[in-house]
């Protein structure tokens, strides 16, 4: 989520206000009705119950909480002579559910129930709604760039891990709508010069510099409203969510409804929304997977889920857009396939394209520059056919031959 602009510590902060601010009024009410409070009446067991609630009625589901929470209430009042046997009843129900609904009683149903009502709310609303708010598209932000200066460059990079340095002076210069590859063997250090670049890592030492200002240091999400987007070597979508709503999900930080319009889906939350439908499904076009924008993005094959997440990244409207490992477990079709699809992302969306990649084929088709580092140190810089002559490179990957390494030794000795 912070990749995608979101300050999660903030809405953390206000998810846990929001549940003790219920949670103080439940207890007030609580206290109305029993007339005492004591320790005794907070017991492990309640905790349980509280838990069984959720779970059983559909953990995301309001009606199914609300549901389960009323026949919990009224059960032991039906099942009085089985008091002793209450809490085995409830562990038996909540292990049940975690193996056959694991979404709960009412969490499948409801999320189909608010995909009909929201398609009938929509047609209700071109039918009969004579004056409706114009929707309002995502805020792109503007980037100032001057065409002979660089869009992301660092100042000898580096960081440490106690005593292991993981990068040591790395210089990385990366112009407007310029495809430049990053790559080394296993463990070079290629994924932390990523984390450092994006705010995951603070740089122990050196500078980054984007569009003219240093992001040294700053957190994620900071970054990525400033101009950088990336996806991962392992993906990392929102599972549970649909296609439309992962891609959503990295619009929000254009918007300007408060989380109250959210709850009580005001005029300003639906026109916003529907702002974002839109520009959602001309990205998803871009790609060519309008069709499945309603499906889960844990349904789609491995190469739409890949496209997916630079779909995603691509909707903070970045300046510089970081690739890791994009074709990882793709096939040769799937492969060209994804060439083909990060030259039309460079001249479409007007950005510059860093990659990290163990496909030398992809790798040496696209990239006008190629950095290589091993041992977390840059070795070389250069176009691909001269890197691919370069012997530190060559010998970074393939190692050095057994008889000139030990002429090496005996010339150390001497």
């Amino acid at each position: 989520a912070e990749a995608t602009g979101i300050p999660t510590t903030r809405y953390k902060l206000l998810a846990f206000t929001l549940a003790a601010f219920f949670a103080g009024i439940a207890g007030g009410l609580y206290a109305h009705q029993t007339g005492i409070l004591t320790a005794r009446y907070f017991d492990f067991n309640k905790s349980i119950e509280y838990l069984v609630m959720v779970v059983l009625g559909g953990m995301g589901s309001i009606t199914g909480s609300i549901l389960a929470a009323s026949v919990l209430v009224a059960l032991p009042e039906v099942l009085r002579g089985f008091a002793s046997w209450r809490m085995v009843l409830y562990s038996l129900a909540l292990i049940t559910m975690m193996i056959f609904r694991p979404m709960g009683l009412l969490g499948t149903w409801e999320f189909s129930l608010s995909r009909a009502w929201q398609c009938t709310g929509d047609f209700l609303k071109r039918t009969f709604m004579r004056k409706e708010r114009k929707p309002k598209l995502p805020f792109v932000p503007h980037y100032d760039v001057w065409e002979d200066a660089p869009v992301l460059e660092t100042h000898d990079l580096g960081i440490v891990f106690g005593g292991l340095v993981a990068a040591e002076n790395i210089n990385i210069r990366l112009m407007n709508n310029e495809i430049v590859g990053l790559i080394g063997p296993n463990g070079a250090g290629k994924t932390t010069v990523f984390n450092l670049l994006t705010g995951v890592y603070s740089p122990t030492s050196g500078d980054i510099i984007l569009l003219g200002k240093s992001i040294a240091g700053k957190p994620t999400h900071e970054i990525t409203n400033n101009g950088i987007g990336r996806t991962f070597q392992n993906i990392r979508l929102f599972k549970s969510m649909t296609v439309l709503e992962n891609i959503k999900v990295a619009f929000h930080t254009r918007m300007h409804y408060s989380p109250a319009s959210g709850i009580f889906r005001t005029a300003q939350y639906t026109s916003e929304e529907r702002g974002m439908d839109i520009r959602a499904r001309e990205l998803l076009r871009v790609f060519d997977m309008e069709d499945v924008a309603d499906a889960n993005a844990n349904s789609l094959p491995y190469g739409k889920q890949r496209k997916l997440e630079i779909c995603r990244a691509l909707a903070s409207n970045p300046k510089v857009l970081l690739l890791d490992e994009p074709a990882a477990g793709m096939n040769p079709i799937e492969t060209q396939e994804l060439m083909e699809t990060i030259r039309i992302i460079r001249t479409r969306f007007s950005v510059a394209i860093l990659l990290i990649e163990h496909d030398m084929r992809l790798v040496m088709g696209i990239c006008e520059r190629i950095y290589v580092i091993n041992y977390g140190r840059e070795i070389a810089e250069g176009p691909p056919d001269v890197i691919a002559n370069n012997p530190d490179v060559i010998t970074a990957y393939l190692g050095i031959p057994e008889d000139v390494h030990e002429e090496r030794a005996q010339h150390a000795e001497n």
